[in-house]
């Protein structure tokens, strides 16, 4: 088998600025592994792979591991959103976060979004009555 940088009678090594034909040798093809002992080789699992084009862009997955805040999770509209007190705390669902703007944001689990300061207020009072809160062991996992 033949080098693994070694294609198109030119050594493609990561140690090389540019692929390079001064420096193939009888070595690079050879079927057994003298390859190894050539100053320009590099294990391949060693080497990370090259973004070219707009992969250079993308997130590594070390960054992606980053845990995400509310806010970039859910997205919240603060017109609608945003309230200006903490809601009470009535639904057993109802999951409450404070924003970077120091607004108070009302999440509701069973339907795993943002609810409207509307819809917080007919949380508070009448979530005894909600057919979602009676449905929400079926609906709900305690991850």
């Amino acid at each position: 088998m033949p080098c693994p940088w070694y294609r198109d009678g030119a050594c493609n090594s990561p140690r090389l600025p540019k692929p390079s034909t001064a420096i193939v040798t009888k070595r690079c093809t050879s079927e057994s592994k003298d390859y190894e002992i050539c100053k320009w080789y590099v294990p391949p699992e060693t080497v990370e792979e090259k973004k070219e084009g707009l992969l250079k862009f993308s997130p590594t997955s070390e960054e992606t591991k980053v845990d995400e805040t509310f806010e970039q999770k859910y997205k919240p509209y603060k017109l609608i959103h945003a309230l200006l007190t903490e809601p009470g705390k009535g639904c057993p669902y109802l999951k409450t976060f404070r924003g970077s703007d120091g607004k108070w944001y009302a999440l509701c689990r069973v339907l795993n979004r943002l609810l409207t300061f509307t819809e917080v207020k007919l949380c508070e009072h009448h979530w005894k009555t909600c057919p979602l809160y009676k449905n929400a062991p079926k609906l709900v996992s305690e991850a």
